[in-house]
């Protein structure tokens, strides 16, 4: 079942999950602790900018997918939802519900009034096959240094 739920009543619910999403794919895990602001979430969800969606299979998450829908600063005529995070549980990535939830995300984006939808990869673990099945475009290439202390 794929929801789009309150951030204030799952929050707790996703902790766990959050904690293994980052120790598979986070960058400069030696130098940079996972310690997410949950007031700015808060904040972003009752401003109405904040959506987010569970996957749940006998009401237990089996992943999630957070977005910010706002008008963008460059084409202010134009809201984009930009995804803040996205992971589904390794045993249902591969699946054709896996699919749907990505689906059902972009549908209720739609409603939403967002006319754009963006998604972020980390390049060592990339959905790229499921994006190409979504019709998504390959739009740009992200790098990253750590220049921190």
């Amino acid at each position: 079942m794929f929801i789009r739920e309150n951030y204030n009543h799952v929050i707790e619910e996703l902790k766990p999950m959050l904690s293994e999403h980052y120790k598979e794919v986070a960058m400069y895990q030696d130098k940079i602790d996972l310690d997410p602001d949950y007031n700015v979430y808060k904040e972003l969800q009752k401003q109405g900018v904040l959506h987010l969606f569970t996957w749940r299979d006998e009401g237990k998450i089996k992943g999630y997918n957070i977005f910010f829908v706002r008008e963008h600063p460059h084409y202010k005529k134009n809201k984009f939802a930009h995804n803040d995070i996205v992971y589904v549980d390794p045993e249902y990535r591969h699946t054709k519900e896996t699919i749907e939830f990505f689906e059902f995300c972009e549908q209720y984006l739609f409603e939403a009034g967002a006319d754009v939808v963006t998604y972020h990869m980390k390049v060592n673990k990339t959905f790229n096959a499921l994006m190409e099945h979504l019709i998504m475009d390959h739009a740009e290439h992200i790098y990253t240094k750590y220049i921190g202390k």
